[in-house]
């Protein structure tokens, strides 16, 4: 397997790119070497090394091409500064599932508490429901308001990398 040592991620792109048969390679376009006819800079080459054809519609990344070459590439540097922030991205989804599901089941205690109480208004074991899904629902509303934008994003970077070390 034949190895591409180039410092430039630019270049490695380009001459990856070459070796699979496209042509007029200008910048971010290329011309698309699956497309049949006439070729015309159809394919759009994005800085992280993706490509897409918008006339075939055929796409995938560099690495892939490579790979199919025999050609080898060194892996993509992680940065030190990456590892806390995907472990926080792998905490964040495990922590939307787990407060789904929290929340699907009280509220389907919910559901059924107020038909238990419609029949039995002094059922203790309803009215417990009721006031756990009451006393839950702000928590819930902070947190999905919190993980749906950036900034509540962020206070939950801060707030999990303050307790996770």
């Amino acid at each position: 397997m034949q190895r591409l040592h180039h410092h430039d991620s630019q270049v490695n792109v380009h001459a990856i790119l070459e070796r699979a048969g496209f042509q007029q390679i200008r910048g971010p376009r290329a011309s698309c070497a699956f497309c049949e006819g006439s070729r015309k800079l159809t394919v759009a080459i994005t800085d992280d090394g993706l490509w897409y054809c918008h006339r075939c519609h055929r796409g995938g990344n560099v690495r892939s091409l490579a790979k199919q070459q025999g050609v080898s590439i060194p892996p993509p540097r992680i940065r030190k500064a990456d590892i806390p922030k995907a472990r926080f991205r792998k905490w964040l989804s495990q922590k939307m599932t787990e407060m789904s599901r929290e929340q699907y089941e009280l509220t389907r205690q919910w559901r059924y508490a107020l038909a238990a109480l419609k029949f039995f208004p002094d059922m203790e074991e309803a009215w417990q429901a009721l006031a756990t899904y009451y006393h839950r629902q702000r928590y819930f509303q902070v947190f999905w308001e919190s993980a749906g934008d950036n900034i509540g994003r962020y206070w939950l970077y801060r707030n999990w990398r303050r307790h996770a070390q």
